[in-house]
């Protein structure tokens, strides 16, 4: 699963205000919790890429 902002943002971290940040996070949040709940898995990583 990708759970990305729609407008482009070169770094994260850096680039989103902590509010949205924090928005961002609760959406990974939401769809880990969602995924889990359908295919049952063990446990979630979360992998931040960078160019």
């Amino acid at each position: 699963m990708l759970v990305a902002p729609k407008a482009h943002i070169e770094h994260v971290v850096r680039d989103l205000d902590e509010a949205a940040y924090l928005r961002l996070m609760q959406v990974v949040r939401e769809v880990a919790l969602a995924v889990e709940s359908v295919c049952g898995s063990e446990r979630t990583y979360l992998l931040s890429t960078y160019k």
